[in-house]
């Protein structure tokens, strides 16, 4: 039995609200990540951490 639906949650407009705020958020107040060695291996990559605070944050052009 296969069940399948369709249905539009979210209007474009709306889908790029949400990702504009996700990116804010990301960069702003970013995430806490408690490894020493994630955070290392995403400071190299590029993304801004705070090893004190177990924090990295994601500038826009790292996550897209």
């Amino acid at each position: 039995m296969r069940i399948a639906a369709c249905a539009t949650v979210l209007a474009p407009a709306e889908i790029s609200l949400l990702h504009n705020a996700v990116l804010r958020i990301l960069s702003e107040v970013g995430v806490c990540i408690e490894h020493a060695g994630i955070l290392k291996k995403l400071a190299a990559s590029g993304a801004q951490t705070d090893g004190a605070a177990m924090r990295v944050r994601f500038p826009a052009d790292y996550v897209e």
